[in-house]
């Protein structure tokens, strides 16, 4: 099984799913992200959110070397993902103030 995976890895078969496959998961993002951070909070749903990025992310492409990676990639990796939750945090918290004034 693993074999048929990692054969299918280059493959323009492969490449066409991901491809198709690609806009949906995009657009179901949001949804997702929504509600697990109303469902756990704001600080818990992020700690969820890339937690479980993270185990996918190891589980598909193998857990990486950390040492080996270039420097300047994960400085600006820890850039992006700080900037990413202050993103997130910002978006959510204008959502919540709507609705805490709107009454819904």
């Amino acid at each position: 099984m693993l074999r048929k995976i990692r054969a299918l890895k280059h493959s323009p078969v492969a490449a066409t799913l991901i491809g198709l496959v690609a806009p949906v998961a995009w657009a179901m993002n949001v949804p997702i992200m929504r509600a697990i951070v109303e469902g756990f909070g704001m600080a818990p749903g992020e700690c969820l959110l890339y937690a479980m990025a993270t185990v996918i992310v190891a589980l598909s492409l193998r857990i990486p070397d950390v040492k080996a990676a270039d420097k300047r990639y994960s400085a600006s990796a820890v850039q992006l993902l700080v900037r990413s939750v202050w993103c997130l945090r910002s978006t959510f918290q204008s959502v919540v103030h709507k609705r805490l004034k709107s009454g819904w």
